[in-house]
């Protein structure tokens, strides 16, 4: 059975509101991560570390987003050079901050077992800068992704009769 042009569309229209559903997601936890560091980075900086609960962060999952991407038509990501850079870039790509962020919060896990507050200390504090820089490439993204959304429902009104 044949495709037409407007079920491709339809179906990278659906795969997009699942990237956007997955990058909100990941902008989700993150703010909920951030939350939780800095809570503990102040008892930890107060000496409290006796009020501190065992948190666990969950890490992202990388390979959720990078199926969703693998999926889309290059040719609707490759629209907006910013997505592109964001994706591709092998020095600053979004994976390569997802697997250091993923690496930071096992390092975390193993200094919070060993109840090493000192390392744990500076180990939050360069995970709240990373979770940060993070958030902002997953928002930045966000933005760029809904500019798409759009980009393509209008493209596909106007080849409709």
């Amino acid at each position: 059975m044949l495709q037409t042009a407007t079920d491709t569309k339809k179906e990278s229209q659906v795969l997009l509101s699942y990237l956007i559903f997955e990058v909100d997601n990941i902008f989700f936890n993150l703010r909920k991560a951030d939350k939780l560091i800095r809570r503990e980075l102040n008892l930890l900086k107060q000496k409290k570390s006796c009020l501190l609960k065992q948190t666990l962060i969950t890490p992202i999952n990388e390979g959720k987003l990078k199926v969703i991407i693998e999926n889309m038509p290059p040719q609707y990501l490759l629209m907006d050079e910013h997505i592109a850079y964001m994706l591709q870039d092998d020095d600053n790509s979004l994976f390569k901050l997802i697997r250091d962020y993923n690496s930071y919060l096992d390092i975390r896990n193993n200094e919070q077992e060993d109840n090493n507050y000192t390392g744990l200390i500076a180990l939050d504090e360069k995970l709240v800068h990373h979770i940060r820089y993070l958030g902002a490439m997953t928002y930045h993204l966000n933005i760029h992704l809904n500019l798409l959304t759009v980009l393509l429902k209008n493209a596909s009104i106007q080849e409709e009769p």
